[in-house]
């Protein structure tokens, strides 16, 4: 089933939105892909990346923050709600935070000091 413009599977931050346009400045074909990938036998991640391929038949693209967010028809069950953010903890790491509400475990996605 593909999904049309403007549907929003997931709600980005102004902390989230500021760190993914600073990632995507200078790179005008590029935009941010959300998904959910499987890992192990009953575990599944969060995806967070850059790309620039052509969109496909199935993938939901929302332009709402200024920057194109997409996310393929399969990942949107489990992603619908997510919240991402950007955080910085007390000890100094920094990165996005999936806040899903469909996620037994809520997950981040941490970096060293920058």
């Amino acid at each position: 089933m593909k999904q049309t413009l403007g549907m929003s599977v997931v709600t980005v931050t102004d902390a989230a939105k500021t760190k993914l346009l600073e990632f995507l400045a200078g790179q005008p074909q590029s935009y941010i892909r959300v998904s959910i990938k499987k890992v192990g036998a009953m575990a599944f991640q969060h995806s967070l990346q850059m790309d620039s391929a052509k969109l496909g038949s199935m993938d939901i693209p929302d332009r709402k923050n200024g920057f194109l967010l997409v996310t393929d028809a399969e990942s949107s069950v489990y992603l619908n709600g997510t919240v991402i953010d950007w955080q910085t903890t007390p000890e100094g790491g920094v990165g996005f935070v999936f806040n899903n509400p469909n996620a037994i475990e809520q997950t981040q996605s941490l970096s060293e000091n920058q």
